[in-house]
């Protein structure tokens, strides 16, 4: 896989297992500075894998990362901490929003899950983005956390057990755990009540 020009525009050649080549359109990506830096690593990361999986990470990625980079009208790929951030909340949101993607909000969140999480993770791993910055995975609704405050119990006390959600207004918005710190904290809850703010919508509509 490498990236070539056809008709004036960027595009990535893929050579198929059967010797085959077919494009994806990046073009959107060679107007943001940094661009190419960027695309290696995607390259890179879909190394090894066969050509059906390259296929529909990269059109997941652009489902999501263009319409990112449209609305927010973004000049540059990040190079500190808080613009990283800044990115990476800007991404998670357009996932659970963006007409682009027609699916239901179970599957956006396996889109995040599975395709654009593990690649901003690989970033990291790979110093791109800085170590310090929060990337969150998705939570399904009703989805329990390992280290979710309903798992833990104290001794004499009763199990705890789940509750009919339509008798029952929750108390938390996100579990309350000490080994996160409070950006962190604050970070979950924003990114829970943006997901929550987004099913209320779509509810009502």
């Amino acid at each position: 896989m490498k990236v070539a020009i056809k008709g004036g525009e960027y595009q990535l050649k893929v050579k198929s297992e059967s010797g085959a080549y077919f494009n994806i359109n990046i073009h959107y990506l060679s107007k943001i500075k940094g661009w190419d830096f960027f695309t290696q690593h995607a390259v890179n990361y879909c190394t090894g894998k066969k050509t059906i999986t390259i296929k529909s990470w990269w059109s997941r990625l652009n489902s999501v990362l263009r319409p990112t980079i449209i609305d927010s009208e973004m000049k540059a790929f990040p190079n500190k901490a808080s613009d990283w951030s800044t990115l990476i909340s800007n991404l998670y949101l357009t996932t659970i929003t963006t007409p682009e993607i027609k699916s239901s909000i179970y599957t956006r969140v396996a889109i995040w899950n599975k395709n654009i999480h593990p690649f901003l993770m690989y970033l990291k791993d790979r110093d791109l983005i800085p170590i310090e910055v929060l990337i969150p995975t998705m939570k399904q609704t009703d989805q329990a956390q390992k280290n979710s405050s309903f798992n833990i119990t104290v001794i004499g006390e009763k199990a705890a057990y789940n509750v009919d959600h339509n008798n029952q207004i929750d108390k938390l918005i996100c579990p309350v755990s000490l080994s996160r710190t409070d950006s962190e904290y604050l970070d979950e809850l924003y990114y829970d009540l943006a997901r929550i703010s987004h099913e209320g919508i779509k509810e009502s509509g």
